[in-house]
């Protein structure tokens, strides 16, 4: 929310995502941004069923 209060509303969602990322880093946190992981219907056939790929993992 501080990043959303600093620069205020209407902006692209890629530009809150890197000013995150910029406040994530300088507070010496780790993560990535836009992982890709596999989602499967039955993980013991491992049947894929598509990805989900979440902003950022921390």
């Amino acid at each position: 929310m501080a990043v959303h209060r600093e620069l205020g509303p209407g902006l692209r969602e890629d530009t809150y995502e890197r000013a995150l990322a910029n406040k994530l880093a300088d507070a010496n946190i780790a993560f990535e941004t836009q992982r890709l992981y596999a989602v499967h219907e039955d993980p013991e056939k491992k049947r894929l069923v598509g990805y989900y790929i979440p902003d950022f993992v921390i």
